[in-house]
């Protein structure tokens, strides 16, 4: 039986961000690939690769996938450093970019394109310098495209977003198992990869002396268990399979760190939050895929710019600052001002609804005629010698 077109391989993580776009494409058409540890039996199963399996699309363990492919797309941080063998799946290889606005700095030399979540982040990454990956030079790509579709993480809250936010509280109530107590304002406070437990568990803490606080950490932490039935708090401990989605439109406010994905499409939808940085812990695992992330984030400051834009970000130090940042209705009358204009500054172009299927659209157009099509951005190898 011949391979698909297309592949797509997927972490556990991508899968809460990218499934949306799985759905768009033709299943005879991708193979998804995920780690060999996700496809084997678990109790309860991965929700999202079951829905998959019945909606008929292949799910393969990485390391037996069929190949070659027309393209393969990989979701989130570059993993081919750590999984060389996919490199040998087919020639052009994709990065789906999550839309943290640093992780273009991240582009490697090994893929032939980039599939953005916004304009400037197309422009930024085919502006950059590209980097050989360290010991393959072999793989590195003579020419990459970058294209930019839009919020295509969004799924079902391209329209729902806009439903009526009593409304949402109690659907997050009823499939959280909580109880909101009427009246009392919701703060989402989704953690960081880098966040200091500890100060994640202060932050928490002193915030839910006046609003119901819902913590989603990157990782759920031994540290976190002390949350565990703190009043008036929810705390997610499954951050791999439950996504932010109907936390975030149901909240009154929202606190991210300026460096994550979710600081970024909060500002791009509109939606009232606040950067929040803790003091950066040593990394949950040790990992080489993450060194980049830590370099990128000690070379650049564009985010905290960004954030500059909004009046500043906020530390743990200043969790008073921060509530009556919360509570100041000047304040937010002039951040709904502002906002059209750091969106454009910041973002550029981007869609708000269809943009999973147009992202599905531009990975068949890779893996069947080898280029995203037009409205691309191309960068090119430097000539030797150049600075």
């Amino acid at each position: 039986m011949p391979s698909p077109h297309l592949a797509v391989y997927l972490a556990a993580r991508s899968l809460l961000y990218f499934r949306h776009v799985l759905s768009h494409l033709p299943a005879d058409e991708v193979d998804i690939l995920v780690p060999r540890a996700l496809c084997a039996d678990q109790n309860p199963p991965n929700p999202t690769l079951a829905a998959l399996r019945g909606q008929g699309y292949a799910v393969l363990p990485d390391d037996a996938a069929r190949g070659p492919y027309g393209a393969l797309a990989v979701a989130g941080v570059p993993d081919l450093l750590n999984h060389p063998h996919l490199s040998l799946l087919a020639e052009r290889r994709v990065l789906m970019l999550h839309a943290t606005t640093f992780l273009p700095r991240l582009a490697h030399a090994e893929y032939s394109h980039f599939l953005c979540m916004y304009e400037r982040q197309a422009r930024q990454a085919a502006g950059a310098a590209a980097r050989p990956p360290s010991g393959r030079a072999e793989n590195a790509q003579a020419v990459q495209e970058f294209a930019h579709a839009g919020l295509y993480q969004l799924g079902e809250w391209e329209t729902r977003r806009h439903e009526d936010k009593n409304a949402l509280r109690r659907e997050l109530a009823q499939g959280l198992n909580i109880a909101i107590p009427c009246g009392k304002r919701i703060v989402f406070y989704c953690g960081g990869l880098l966040d200091c437990p500890q100060e994640q568990i202060r932050t928490v803490l002193h915030l839910s002396r006046h609003y119901f606080v819902i913590f989603k950490p990157y990782y759920f932490l031994p540290e976190h268990q002390i949350l565990l039935g703190a009043p008036s708090t929810a705390t997610i401990q499954d951050t791999l399979t439950i996504a932010p989605g109907c936390m975030r439109f149901a909240a009154d406010v929202i606190l991210a760190s300026p460096l994550s994905g979710v600081f970024t499409t909060c500002l791009m939808l509109g939606l009232a939050v606040l950067p929040l940085l803790t003091e950066h812990q040593a990394l949950p695992q040790a990992r080489e895929t993450f060194v980049p992330w830590q370099n990128a984030l000690a070379a650049h400051n564009e985010e905290q710019r960004l954030a500059g834009l909004l009046g500043g970000v906020f530390s743990t130090d200043r969790l008073p600052a921060l509530e009556k940042r919360m509570e100041d209705g000047v304040y937010w009358r002039k951040y709904t001002q502002c906002l059209p204009l750091v969106q454009r500054k910041f973002f550029g172009r981007y869609a708000t609804e269809g943009a999973a299927r147009y992202a599905a659209r531009l990975l068949l157009r890779v893996a069947l005629r080898g280029s995203f099509g037009p409205d691309t951005f191309l960068r090119r190898p430097r000539p030797a010698g150049s600075a």
